[in-house]
């Protein structure tokens, strides 16, 4: 039996609770002016008994604006994956024996190539200012330049038509303008290596893509624009936790003779790449890749692996076909796309990695630490 004026009684006692609360300052925006507000008097002891707080991290907690904060390519590190100076010793931080070099700027990628034919004169002066990366061997240069690659390829971004109907991109400044992409890591792929790494994304079409600045990380010299065309697009999707784009890059060498690759260029998630790569254990190049890796997610980055591999005219000529199929279905599309994309998805190189920061929203921090003092 429990008499009727209890329940009159504790009613009261959450009147005077809520009062509280509405009138509490810690609980009063002052950007938005807008105080606590109670919608029901048992609020106070609904909130006492809350034990867990889950909450979705993308668009939420974060600004869902992505920005590539370091790069792991050929043994070294380039940005500012933790604070320091040029001199910060990685060495027993990543378990692998040797040198880490590391760069504390994403820009200093660029010194270790040539300088571009399209680079500006205040572009290559700031760099000569700061510490110059040690020259690359041959192989490390290609890991680099396919990287590049992947950066600039690599993506489902588009291009927005300018005024008068221009589809070329100019300056990184109007890259920034026209850029549109589904994710935003793919923006911010496109703009790091805009930005950073000096490979600006000109022109994409349903069948080709223009980039340039490449050129600084060729083997030897070449013309500053390229051309490629896009020969397949295999789709991010959440069980391959990746994606790829093949492309067929001409050449034309000094005798005039026109030369080609098809090269298959692939992103994703750093555990989903990586068990599609070739089994190089010994490789020092892919060592320092996965110790950089488990480094940028210790420090709290996103991280996402690239690699890549060249595909035979043959091989490639029969995985259309079925490309093709794939893509005219009409009932379990999908699921024939991604079953096609696995078929060539394999036996890839590892290039390097990236660390990706999505930026918490202002008062976060502040506001996950006075949940966790309420709680104790």
């Amino acid at each position: 039996f429990v008499c009727i004026s209890m329940y009159v009684s504790l009613e009261m006692v959450y009147l005077g609770q809520s009062y509280f609360l509405c009138s509490d300052l810690q609980l009063y925006d002052e950007a938005t002016d807008t105080p606590a507000e109670c919608n029901s008097s048992g609020m106070c002891a609904d909130l006492g008994q809350v034990q867990y707080v889950l909450s979705d991290k993308t668009g939420t907690l974060t600004k869902n604006q992505m920005v590539v904060q370091c790069l792991s390519i050929a043994k070294r590190v380039y940005g500012t994956f933790t604070s320091g100076t040029d001199d910060v010793d990685l060495n027993g931080l990543t378990g692998v024996e040797g040198d880490t070099e590391y760069y504390n700027t994403i820009d200093h990628v660029q010194s270790v190539g040539r300088p571009s034919s399209s680079s500006e004169s205040g572009r290559t002066s700031a760099l000569s200012r700061q510490k110059q990366a040690a020259p690359l061997t041959d192989h490390e240069k290609l890991l680099m330049l396919q990287y590049m690659r992947v950066l600039v390829y690599c993506n489902t971004a588009m291009i927005m038509p300018g005024e008068g109907g221009d589809e070329e991109i100019r300056n990184k400044e109007e890259l920034l303008e026209r850029l549109q992409a589904e994710s935003p890591d793919e923006v911010a792929l496109v703009l790091c290596a805009a930005q950073h790494c000096g490979v600006l994304l000109k022109k994409r079409t349903s069948h080709e893509i223009v980039s340039e600045g490449l050129d600084k990380y060729y083997l030897h010299p070449g013309d500053s624009q390229e051309r490629v065309e896009l020969l397949a697009v295999n789709e991010f999707d959440s069980d391959r936790k990746m994606m790829s784009v093949v492309v067929k890059l001409t050449n034309t060498d000094s005798a005039g003779k026109a030369t080609h690759k098809n090269l298959l260029l692939c992103k994703g998630a750093d555990s989903s790449i990586q068990k599609w790569c070739k089994d190089l254990s010994q490789d020092i190049n892919t060592s320092f890749c996965r110790a950089h890796i488990n480094l940028f997610a210790n420090t709290g980055l996103r991280t996402l692996a690239a690699a890549y591999r060249e595909v035979s005219d043959e091989e490639l000529g029969a995985w259309l076909k079925d490309y093709q199929n794939a893509s005219n279905t009409i009932v379990g599309r999908e699921e024939a796309m991604a079953k096609v994309a696995q078929q060539i998805e394999k036996n890839m190189l590892l290039l390097g990695a990236l660390g990706i920061e999505d930026e918490l929203q202002d008062g976060v921090p502040d506001a996950i630490s006075l949940m966790h003092a309420a709680g104790r």
